[in-house]
């Protein structure tokens, strides 16, 4: 077998070469969303379930290190050296994580190897609940059906989602095709635009508070831990909270 051969046999596949993109992606996007914390460098998850989903599979990607309390202090580790320490899963690991630059997050994904299924879902799953629903109003992702033109950071991850046959591109435009629709599924699922959600009224003038002074996050996390809501169900009672103080 000649050189060129093993070079084609060495070249990541296009849905490997998505994924990297992903995981790039996912942690641009958590940095531009969550809280920074200290240390220097690190964010908080929230204890939301899609910020924590991000956030985990990109430790479990390697590109990404969780806070953890040693003997002689706090370090950084990825999910590798957390194993290797022999611990045990959520010994003294705090809910905080520093995610890599872009060019070690591309490369740290790439030398995975193939993905298994079920890591890759999970690693698009958490792109597109954090690119679509969450950071600075108006930054994004469309999540529809109609053909929209993608905003200039999303460029490299839409270019893979298109080679991978997740969406369709026609001049500037793209639109999602239905072999993504599974992963959009928190975009799809409906939504009671008035969930049965009820407040005692101190809690309720306390995620008042938090919405006058845009803090939607940290809104929606106060209702979930009182009322036991799901994500959505909470999003959307506090958008209706939003629209009626502002």
């Amino acid at each position: 077998m000649n050189d060129q051969d093993d070079g084609m046999i060495d070249r990541p596949s296009m849905r490997l070469r998505l994924a990297a993109e992903l995981a790039v992606g996912l942690a641009r996007r958590l940095s531009m969303t969550l809280e920074p914390v200290d240390p220097p460098g690190y964010y908080w998850h929230y204890a939301q379930t899609p910020f924590e989903d991000g956030c985990y599979v990109l430790w479990e990607l390697g590109v990404a290190l969780a806070l953890v309390a040693t003997g002689s202090g706090h370090q950084g580790m990825t999910r590798q050296q957390y194993v290797d320490a022999k611990r045990r899963p959520g010994e003294e690991t705090f809910a905080v994580y520093r995610f890599f630059p872009a060019p070690e997050t591309r490369a740290g994904v790439l030398a995975c190897g193939e993905l298994p299924d079920a890591l890759f879902e999970r690693l698009l799953e958490a792109y597109l609940e954090t690119a679509c629903d969450y950071g600075p109003d108006g930054t994004q992702l469309c999540s529809g059906s109609e053909p929209f033109k993608p905003a200039a950071e999303f460029e490299h991850e839409t270019a893979a989602l298109v080679a991978c046959g997740y969406a369709e591109r026609y001049a500037d435009v793209v639109k999602w095709t239905d072999k993504i629709a599974s992963a959009i599924r928190a975009e799809t699922r409906g939504a009671d635009p008035n969930p049965r959600i009820r407040l005692p009224d101190d809690v309720l003038e306390r995620v008042n508070r938090l919405v006058h002074d845009r803090n939607p996050i940290a809104a929606i996390a106060l209702v979930r831990a009182e009322t036991g809501a799901d994500l959505l169900e909470a999003k959307t009672y506090v958008d209706s909270l939003s629209q009626e103080i502002h």
